[in-house]
């Protein structure tokens, strides 16, 4: 074990662009949203949860909604 001194120097998932707990929120209301809401049928759920997930990881300088697109079409990418 190393001492409480050592905790300072490990990097947590907080910080600019890093995951935060606004973010965790955020991500537990719209993946929860996502599963309620289409509780009737796995392939809506999976697609809903998907498209989160892409909205999500989305940037400016790289958006996907290509990839978003695709599923949209039926078109599943590998993975």
């Amino acid at each position: 074990m190393g001492s409480f001194n050592q905790r300072s120097e490990i990097k947590g998932l907080g910080g600019r662009g890093k995951l935060t707990g606004k973010l965790i929120n955020e991500l537990t209301v719209n993946y929860g949203l996502a599963i309620s809401r289409n509780s009737d049928s796995v392939e809506k759920m999976k697609h809903a949860t998907w498209t989160t997930f892409f909205h999500n990881s989305s940037i400016d300088e790289e958006p996907m909604t290509s990839a978003l697109q695709d599923r949209n079409r039926g078109v599943r990418g590998s993975g």
